[in-house]
C-alpha cells in the first residue's frame, strides 16, 4: 500500500562524508512527505544517517542516526520545533563485522518514523513552525561514512481528504 502512495523515484550516486564535508542536502524532494532509503557503511563515523523536517541554516533539524559508539539507533527531537516533546530517543541497535546500515524513513508532515536493519524502529511526532524545516541532509561526525543508497520518493497524501 505505501508503494501505491509512491511519487517519481530519485536517486543519488554513492557519497563519502568526510570530516571537512560532513553533510550532504538532497535536493528535489518533498520533506514534509516522503520515504527514503539508505544504506550506509559506518565506516569509522562516530554518527552517521540523515536530518530530516531540517531548516536551510540548521535552526529547526531532527536528528536520525546511529551512534556506533553506543550501538543504538538514536531519534534527537530536541531541535526539532516550538512544540511537543523534545527528547533524544535511543534503541539498542548493534551491527555485526561489515554490517551496513539500512534505514528506512518516513516523514509524513508531524510524523517521522526510522527503521533500521529490519530489526529497530522509533516513531515520534515533531511540530517544526519554520516554513522552511523541509530539509532531508545526510551528515556524518567523527570520521568518514560511506552512503552507498540514497534513494527518495514523495509521498502522496493515504487519505486525501
Amino acid at each position: 500500500e505505501l508503494q501505491g502512495l509512491r511519487g517519481a523515484v530519485r536517486r543519488w550516486r554513492a557519497q563519502v562524508l568526510k570530516a571537512g564535508q560532513a553533510t550532504k542536502v538532497l535536493a528535489g524532494v518533498d520533506g514534509l512527505s516522503c520515504e527514503l532509503e539508505l544504506e550506509i557503511e559506518v565506516g569509522q563515523a562516530q554518527r552517521c544517517g540523515v536530518k530530516v523536517r531540517a531548516s536551510a541554516k540548521g535552526e529547526e533539524e531532527t536528528l536520525l542516526y546511529y551512534d556506533r559508539a553506543a550501538g543504538e539507533l538514536v531519534f534527537d527531537s530536541t531541535r526539532s520545533g516550538g512544540a511537543g516533546r523534545r527528547v533524544v530517543e535511543r534503541a539498542p541497535l548493534v551491527l555485526a563485522a561489515g554490517e551496513p546500515l539500512r534505514l528506512r524513513v518516513f516523514v509524513d508532515h508531524s510524523v517521522v518514523e526510522v527503521f533500521a536493519n529490519e530489526r529497530q524502529a522509533i516513531g515520534r511526532r515533531v511540530y517544526p513552525v519554520r516554513p522552511d524545516s523541509q530539509g532531508l541532509v545526510l551528515f556524518a561526525e567523527g570520521g568518514a561514512a560511506r552512503f552507498g543508497r540514497i534513494v527518495a520518493w514523495n509521498l502522496a497524501p493515504a487519505n486525501p481528504y
